[in-house]
């Protein structure tokens, strides 16, 4: 029921954190009880979240961001230090990401399409209670990073306002 919040409109809020969306929400957040636990991540390190081919039409853009658009964000934040975890609904976006930075944190045992350019699996495939269960997992683990570099995104959005202080990184 909260479109403002979803789709393009989230691009909106993204650019304009002082309207305080992320804390408004964050106290809606804090009032629900989960017993959801992320998975560990490290200090420091860049949670990035990968979208479909598909979902170009609901970016401010109108087009899907490019992995080396993700790849120049993330080079910019890279120290020695820095640890990356990726959420993706596709396992060539995740291979192409550790090819080029190495070894990579990811949910794994997921169900994943071969290709970005797949249609979404939770469209083809009927999804199951812990299918849903991983999602809110995977976006608990992204609230934990240092940095999020993401498009517009419920999991992202919904990332951003569980953890205030989480450093968006955003890619129109």
């Amino acid at each position: 029921p909260f479109y403002e919040i979803t789709g393009a409109c989230a691009g909106v809020l993204y650019k304009n954190a002082q309207w305080g969306w992320r804390r408004n929400y964050n106290n809606a957040w804090n009032r629900l009880t989960y017993k959801i636990q992320p998975f560990d991540v490290q200090p420091e390190t860049i949670g990035v979240l990968i979208r479909s081919d598909a979902l170009g039409g609901e970016q401010i853009t109108g087009r899907v961001q490019p992995l080396e658009e993700y790849a120049a964000a993330i080079e910019k934040l890279m120290t020695h230090r820095t640890s990356i975890f990726v959420v993706s609904s596709d396992e060539e976006s995740l291979q192409w990401m550790a090819k080029r930075f190495g070894p990579i944190g990811y949910s794994q045992g997921l169900k994943r399409t071969d290709r970005r350019s797949d249609p979404e699996q939770h469209v083809t495939v009927p999804q199951t209670a812990e299918d849903a269960i991983q999602v809110v997992r995977e976006v608990l683990t992204l609230a934990r990073c240092t940095y999020l570099a993401h498009p517009v995104s419920n999991m992202s959005t919904a990332a951003l306002y569980i953890n205030p202080s989480l450093k968006s990184i955003y890619l129109p």
